[in-house]
């Protein structure tokens, strides 16, 4: 039961589970094009900065309509922004932006993190008592994994989004995050 609850509180079980909306599909030296998912941006974008949103004619108006309006507005919001409006590549929208480079905020730069699925969250004294071998190997690393975050890089892309997609993607991620956690304590107590 304590390993089950353990195991749901980790931060890198619950970091598994999270979804991003974007997600980066080349790096440069300074830059990265992102690539955003279109039912995000057709669903939530509009609210958050097109000026006029959908107007009662323009919802009467086709699917392939409204996608090609949604499209011309994004590029205009971009292009606002200073950001590049890079293409559409299949359904998803890209685009190029400045990044930073940041320490990965998951394994502090070692490129490694140890299997959640081990330590469950911590081991006590007690777990290496009862078995010694465990504790050398635990030491060794050798339940260690290529970190999930940065894929073993040690440091992360931090894209330089527009205020106003920063505060989108914000907000959305925090509703991600909530429900990430309570499905997690309702698993945490065996729900």
């Amino acid at each position: 039961m304590m390993e089950n609850y353990n195991f749901w509180r980790d931060s890198r079980v619950q970091d598994s589970m999270f979804e991003p909306v974007w997600k980066i599909v080349r790096e440069g030296e300074n830059s990265v094009i992102i690539s955003f998912d279109s039912d995000w941006v057709a669903e939530s974008l509009p609210d958050a900065i097109f000026d006029p949103t959908l107007s009662e004619e323009e919802k009467k108006l086709d699917d392939d309509e409204k996608k090609k309006l949604i499209d011309a507005r994004w590029e205009a919001c971009i292009k606002e922004t200073e950001g590049k409006f890079s293409s559409l590549e299949g359904d998803d929208y890209t685009l190029e932006l400045r990044t930073k480079y940041e320490v990965c905020s998951l394994c502090n730069g070692s490129s490694k993190i140890c299997n959640p699925s081990i330590d469950c969250g911590g081991i006590s004294e007690e777990d290496f008592a009862e078995d010694p071998d465990f504790e050398e190997e635990y030491f060794s690393g050798r339940y260690d994994q290529t970190c999930t975050r940065c894929n073993g890089k040690r440091v992360e892309a931090i894209p330089q989004f527009p205020e106003w997609l920063a505060e989108a993607i914000k907000n959305r991620d925090e509703s991600v995050w909530e429900g990430i956690q309570e499905s997690c304590a309702e698993r945490a107590m065996g729900a």
